[in-house]
C-alpha cells in the first residue's frame, strides 16, 4: 500500500506544481537539489535545463513521473487478475523468470500496453505545459515541440493562419495514428479481469 501511495501521489498533484518543483530541483547553481546530490558524491554540477544535451530529458522526466501513477494502478490490477495456474504450469515445465515474463506476462498485458501507448502518444503531442514552464523551448530550440511551436506561432508571432494549419496537420496525423492502432487492437483478445 505504501508503494502504491508513492506511485499514485504525483497523479493527484497539479501539473504546474510538478513542473515548478522539478524546476527548483534542476536549478543549475549549488542550490539545486540534483546539483547538491552530485556535489555530495564528488561529481561536477550540471546545467540541466540550460544544457542542450540534458534539457529534453529534464523536460520529459517530470511528465513521466507525474503520469506513472495511473498506469501503475492499471497494471497492478491486471497482474492480480492473471490465473496462477499459468505461472505454476510454466514453473513446473522449467521456465525461469524471463521466460514466464516473455511468454505469459507480456502477452497477457499486451492489450493494456497498446491502449496505454496510444493514450500516452497522443498526450505527448498535446502536453507542452512542462516544457513551457521549464524551458519555453530553449536552450536554442532544443526543447521546442510541435505543440509549443504552434503556441509560439499563434501567440508570440500572431501568425494564426500558420498555427491553425500546423494544428490541423497535427490533428490529422494523430487521428491517422489512432486509426492504425485501433485496427491493430482489433486483433487482440480482450477479456474481463476477475480477482483470483
Amino acid at each position: 500500500i505504501t508503494f502504491r501511495l508513492f506511485f499514485f501521489l504525483p497523479q493527484m498533484t497539479s501539473g504546474i506544481v510538478v513542473a515548478l518543483m522539478w524546476k527548483m530541483m534542476y536549478d543549475p547553481t549549488e542550490n539545486g537539489v540534483l546539483n547538491q546530490l552530485l556535489a555530495a558524491v564528488g561529481l561536477p554540477m550540471q546545467g540541466w535545463l540550460t544544457d542542450p544535451f540534458w534539457a529534453m530529458v529534464c523536460c520529459i522526466l517530470p511528465g513521466v513521473w507525474a503520469a506513472a501513477g495511473m498506469s501503475s494502478l492499471i497494471y497492478i490490477a491486471a497482474l492480480h487478475s492473471f490465473p496462477d495456474d499459468l505461472y505454476e504450469a510454466a514453473a513446473i515445465d522449467g521456465a525461469g523468470f524471463l521466460k514466464r515474463l516473455r511468454h505469459i506476462t507480456i502477452p497477457q498485458l499486451m492489450p493494456l500496453i497498446i491502449i496505454n501507448f496510444v493514450g500516452t502518444f497522443i498526450a505527448a503531442f498535446q502536453n507542452m505545459g512542462h516544457i513551457f514552464l521549464l524551458t519555453f523551448g530553449g536552450p536554442g530550440k532544443s526543447t521546442t515541440v510541435v505543440g509549443l511551436a504552434i503556441w509560439k506561432l499563434a501567440y508570440n508571432d500572431l501568425r494564426f493562419s500558420t498555427a491553425t494549419t500546423m494544428a490541423w496537420f497535427l490533428g490529422v496525423a494523430l487521428i491517422g495514428f489512432t486509426y492504425f492502432q485501433i485496427r491493430f487492437m482489433r486483433r487482440l483478445e480482450f477479456r474481463r479481469a476477475e480477482e483470483n
